[in-house]
């Protein structure tokens, strides 16, 4: 499940750099949430996988469900969002 997160995590923020850096300068606010919520997840996560969970005998692992999926749904959400609104500038120019 980790190695899941991570995976969608960073091809999401990959992704979404690449649209930032072809984007306009105006509406870029969006897309910038995104790639830093998005990296913040995957190396939190990577954190928790790596060396969190070797320190300790028995992990449960709630923080998936409290902190990495709501903050991964935040992060595509916001990225589609202003992959739509830096493409709505460009229809406008």
């Amino acid at each position: 499940m980790q190695w899941l997160i991570i995976l969608i995590a960073l091809t999401t923020a990959i992704w979404f750099a690449i649209l930032l850096a072809n984007s306009p300068r105006g509406r870029r606010a969006l897309l910038i949430f995104s790639v830093l919520d998005l990296v913040g997840v995957a190396a939190y996560e990577t954190y928790m996988h790596a060396i969190w969970e070797k320190s300790v005998h028995a992990p449960i692992r709630i923080d998936i469900f409290v902190v990495d999926l709501p903050l991964l749904i935040l992060g595509v959400a916001s990225g589609i969002a202003g992959m739509y609104r830096t493409r709505s500038s460009r229809a406008q120019q």
